[in-house]
């Protein structure tokens, strides 16, 4: 478990997150033939409305807030913060996958 950091805050997403080992930045490829560097991991966050300023008790909760406008959001073009399972679409899978996680307190990441 990490420890929470009130100026650090989850929602949304963030790309060209640096994966270090022993100090080095690892280069990433999708395929054996693809060229080091040539993809860029991307972390998106189920608590992407409201609560990105350092206010406390401010989103850090995934709720309707959230989950409504992925739903709205089905059959309208792409929204890539709403693509949970990154097929290219927003669709009933991204739904089911944001209203499990309803009322799913955002305020420190969890392990798998």
């Amino acid at each position: 478990m990490g420890t929470r950091d009130p100026f650090r805050k989850w929602g949304g997403y963030a790309g060209d997150i640096p994966v270090m080992v022993l100090g080095f930045k690892l280069q990433g490829k999708l395929t054996s033939a693809a060229a080091l560097g040539s993809y860029t991991a991307h972390v998106k966050s189920l608590d992407f409305v409201g609560g990105r300023t350092t206010a406390p008790n401010q989103g850090e909760l995934v709720n309707n807030l959230d989950i409504n406008p992925v739903q709205a959001a089905i059959g309208t073009p792409y929204k890539y913060h709403m693509d949970f399972d990154n097929n290219g679409i927003v669709n009933q899978i991204d739904l089911n996958f944001i209203k499990a996680h309803n009322n799913h307190k955002c305020n420190f990441p969890q392990v798998n």
